[in-house]
Formats: structure tokens, sequence, C-alpha cells
């Protein structure tokens, strides 16, 4: 099953759902630990304004983050003002960062795809490129 997510809308209108670049569809390492990671992490904030003040060099994006996961990075972002296209080979990752996105009121900055970092599915002219918190280990 391809996993759906809403695709951002950024008129503010209500999101579509979109079959989220459909690579890989077996289940990855980190869909088990989905769940798990944002309170193991949650103590890793020393480099979000880092992030955030790149992206803003380059407002109003988007800007990509490879390896979103949860969206630890890409949430922040988006809360300034900023589109993200997020990136992430886990269907659980990416469904925690797009209930993170809901609660901070940024989904319609996201759009979140499934891929793995050697074809990453965007096809998007970006300016900026991020892959923060290790997401090459």
């Amino acid at each position: 099953m391809i996993p759906l997510f809403p695709c951002a809308v950024p008129d503010g209108g209500w999101p579509t759902l979109c079959a989220v670049h459909a690579k890989p569809t077996a289940a990855q390492p980190y869909d088990a630990i989905a769940r798990l990671y944002d309170p193991w992490s949650r103590s890793v904030v020393e480099d979000v304004s880092f992030y955030v003040e790149e992206a803003s060099r380059v407002a109003p994006g988007p800007v990509v983050e490879l390896g979103v996961g949860t969206g630890r990075i890409a949430v922040a972002v988006a809360a300034a003002g900023i589109s993200v296209i997020g990136v992430d080979s886990s269907a659980g990752m990416l469904e925690i960062c797009w209930e993170a996105a809901e609660l901070a009121g940024v989904w319609g900055l996201l759009d979140l795809r499934l891929g793995d970092y050697s074809r990453p599915p965007i096809s998007d002219h970006v300016q900026l490129v991020l892959c923060p918190f290790r997401a090459y280990l």
C-alpha cells in the first residue's frame, strides 16, 4: 500500500491526498521506532535555530529536508513561514511529521514525500537542501 499524505496547499485551501512518490514500498527500520523517536530525541534542540536561520535566507522557499523524519526541523522552518519539501524513507516517520505539522498549524507549508536519498523524489528547483542530525547514518 502506498501511503497518502495531504499535499501542501499554498493558497491556504484544503489539502488533497497525494501518493507520496512511492519509493520505497517495504517497511523501513525507522517505521518500527517512529513513535519512540521524538521522546528519545526531545533534548536535541541546539541546531534548530541554525536551520531556521539558513532557510530564512531563501524564504519563502521551498527548501528540501532530506531525512525529514518526524519534522523536528521542518515544522520549525514552516513555523517561520517557509515552505518545506520533506523526504524520508520511512512512512511511519512521515506520519508523525504530518501530525506534528497539524498540531503546529503549519500543514499547508509542508509537502512530504516518501523516498530515499539516492534518488530524492524532487523535480522542483530549490535553493537550499538541508540534511540535519546525522540523516546519512
